[in-house]
C-alpha cells in the first residue's frame, strides 16, 4: 500500500470504501511494522505518563489529574497518528514539529471529556474525524496547526463526516475493548503494577492501530489512498 500523499491518482473515494477495507488496510500496515510502531507509541506515552506522575507528586486533585492526563494522552496518541503517517511517507523529520503542534491544538476537547471516564467512549467517535484527522494531515504534509484543522474539516464536509462515524466508532470501541482485555489479562499483578502494565501494553498496541485507522480514513476521504475494495 502506498503512502498517503505518495499514491498515484485514483478514482477511489471515501464513499466507495467500506469500513472493512479501512480496517484491513490499517491492520496490514500494522503487521508490517508492529515493533517499530509499538516503540513509537511507547515514546509518545512518556509525555502523558510524566504529566500524571508530576501531578501526583504535587498532590493535585483527582479531577485535575484525570483531565490533564486525558489531554496529554490524547495529544500523544494523535501525535503518534500523524508521526506514523509521516514515517510511512518518509517525511517524519520535516513534519514532526507541525504534527506535535497540531496534536496539542486539537487535544483539549478530548481532555475535557476525560472526566466522563468510560462514558466518554460515546463522545470520542464524534470528535475523531474533525479533530483526529488534523495531525494526520500534518503528517501527510498537508499543512500544520490551523491549516491542518481546516484540511480535516474540509474533508468532513459533503458527507465525509457521516461516512467517518462508523470507522471512528469502531476505532474507539476497539481501543476500549483492548484496554479492558489487557486489564483482565494482567489482573494477577494487582494494584498499581497492574494499572501501569495495562497502560503500557495498551498504548503499545491500541495507539498504533487507532492511528493507522485514522490514516486510512484520511486517505480514503481525500481520495489519495489506494485500498483493495471487496467485490
Amino acid at each position: 500500500m502506498a503512502a498517503v500523499s505518495d499514491v498515484v491518482p485514483t478514482e477511489t473515494r471515501g464513499h466507495e470504501i467500506r469500513t472493512a477495507d479501512l480496517v484491513a488496510t490499517a491492520l496490514t500496515r500494522y503487521a508490517q511494522a508492529f515493533a517499530t510502531f509499538g516503540l513509537m507509541a511507547l515514546v509518545a506515552a512518556i509525555f502523558p505518563a510524566a504529566a500524571v506522575i508530576a501531578l501526583r507528586a504535587a498532590d493535585a486533585r483527582p479531577e485535575i489529574i484525570v483531565t490533564v492526563g486525558s489531554f496529554a494522552a490524547a495529544a500523544a496518541a494523535l501525535a503518534l497518528a500523524g508521526a506514523m503517517t509521516a514515517f510511512i511517507g518518509r517525511r517524519l523529520r520535516a513534519t514532526l514539529p507541525g504534527v506535535v503542534a497540531t496534536a496539542v491544538l486539537v487535544a483539549p476537547p478530548f481532555g475535557a471529556i476525560g472526566i466522563l471516564h468510560l462514558a466518554g467512549i460515546f463522545i470520542v467517535p464524534l470528535l475523531l474525524a474533525p479533530l483526529g484527522l488534523a495531525p494526520v494531515a500534518a503528517g501527510a504534509g498537508d499543512g500544520a496547526g490551523f491549516a491542518a484543522v481546516r484540511r480535516a474539516l474540509t474533508l468532513c464536509g459533503q458527507g465525509g463526516y457521516r461516512r467517518s462515524l462508523v470507522p471512528c466508532a469502531i476505532t474507539a470501541s476497539f481501543a476500549a475493548i483492548l484496554f479492558l482485555a489487557f486489564g483482565i489479562a494482567l489482573s494477577p499483578l494487582g494494584g498499581r503494577a497492574r494499572v501501569i502494565a495495562t497502560l503500557i501494553v495498551w498504548a503499545a498496541v491500541a495507539w498504533p492501530i487507532a492511528g493507522l485507522m485514522l490514516r486510512s480514513l484520511y486517505g480514503a476521504l481525500s481520495g489519495r489512498l489506494v485500498v483493495r475494495l471487496r467485490i
